[in-house]
């Protein structure tokens, strides 16, 4: 079992949980935003199917799943629906 610790977001009504860093696949072409939600701005965008570190499990306001992820040079989130497998 995981060791989760919930982190609520009171500016927003989004939250996330830490999870053990774990490999998690997306499509090319996945927008990684700077917030658990659609319309929060992008920081960038995966140019090829890759696995990415995944450090947390985050639900939108609008209670989609999201991921925080690490890739290379900045964090941010990614949506589940992306997520390849």
């Amino acid at each position: 079992m995981l060791g989760i610790v919930a982190v609520p977001n009171p500016a927003n009504a989004w939250s996330c949980t830490t999870i053990q860093t774990q490999f998690m696949y997306f499509e090319e072409g996945t927008p990684i935003h700077s917030a658990p939600r659609g319309s929060s701005s992008v920081v960038g965008i995966l140019g090829y199917e890759q696995p990415l570190d995944v450090n947390g499990s985050c639900v939108s306001d609008s209670g989609l799943q999201w991921w925080r992820v690490d890739v290379g040079a900045y964090n941010g989130y990614a949506y589940d629906g992306y997520r390849v497998g």
